[in-house]
């Protein structure tokens, strides 16, 4: 609720909002405004089938909980029947420019611990600005816990962040990123 919260406060004094937690680090923070220009403007969301019931869980209750009725078959489509796990696989930047619609799509009364503000948005963004669902090949759920290998693999020059595992097994490979975050989950899979 608080990341919907200061989306409503504050996009209409900003082009781009990233909202981030605190387990990160900040690799580099000169050209974060194009960064985040570069995320918005690439209308990529990565993701991955999840096969876990708790993640689709989240990818359920996150697409239909807030949203009108009417919108939760294409939401259905559009995630692969609620598989399709976007969570995290890129910086999570919000485009202000369409928050305004955001927050009147959705329904703020009926939040719960499942609904994940980005995941929804990146879903509002398919389903209304013509973004791009790049499905990532033998991922399951989404970039958030990758390993290296698939990040390396699926990064076009548009993914600006990285789990600190994956970061820690490469690190000269994201030198050009922004943020490192998970730091509280090293070592963990």
């Amino acid at each position: 609720m608080k990341k919907f919260y200061a989306l409503g406060q504050l996009y209409n004094k900003y082009d781009y909002i990233a909202c981030i937690d605190a387990e990160v680090i900040f690799l580099q923070t000169d050209g974060f405004y194009d960064m985040m220009k570069s995320v918005a403007t690439s209308k990529k969301i990565y993701g991955g089938d999840s096969t876990s019931e708790y993640n689709r869980k989240i990818i359920f209750e996150s697409l239909t909980r807030l949203t009108p009725v009417k919108d939760h078959e294409q939401l259905a489509k559009l995630s692969n029947n609620f598989t399709m796990y976007t969570w995290w696989s890129n910086v999570p930047v919000y485009d202000c420019a369409n928050v305004g619609h955001f927050l009147d799509w959705i329904d703020l009364t009926n939040v719960n611990w499942y609904v994940f503000d980005n995941l929804l948005y990146n879903y509002f963004c398919l389903l209304f600005y013509g973004y791009e669902l790049v499905v990532v090949p033998n991922l399951q759920d989404s970039l958030e816990n990758a390993e290296s290998e698939t990040i390396e693999f699926v990064n076009d020059g548009t993914i600006y962040w990285v789990n600190a595992n994956a970061y820690f097994e490469n690190q000269q490979y994201y030198k050009d990123f922004f943020i490192v975050f998970h730091l509280d989950r090293r070592g963990t899979k």
